[in-house]
């Protein structure tokens, strides 16, 4: 399961990103029963430190960087990973 966002350039570091994205992966972490997701992954193109900082804010982890995939993604990329937190 992944995660993604866009944000318009007059929402840009005001948190809104970081509120959005903390609000989905808790919900498909959380014990809802319609999309429950053990791993969640959140993209992004190396040099994008925005996207970065929204990742570790919310708690993922980076998992690995990228090869580029041109024309698409021309660019190296980094996977961070949130994994979910079960109780035993």
């Amino acid at each position: 399961m992944g995660v993604g966002y866009w944000t318009v350039a007059e929402a840009r570091g005001k948190g809104v990103a970081s509120r959005c994205v903390q609000a989905v992966t808790e919900w498909l972490s959380g014990g809802q029963q319609i999309m429950p997701a053990g791993e969640i992954e959140l993209l992004h193109a190396v040099g994008n430190e925005a996207s970065c900082r929204v990742a570790q804010k919310c708690g993922y982890v980076l998992e690995s960087v990228l090869a580029p995939m041109p024309p698409k993604f021309p660019s190296e990329g980094h996977r961070h990973l949130r994994t979910r937190v079960t109780n035993r």
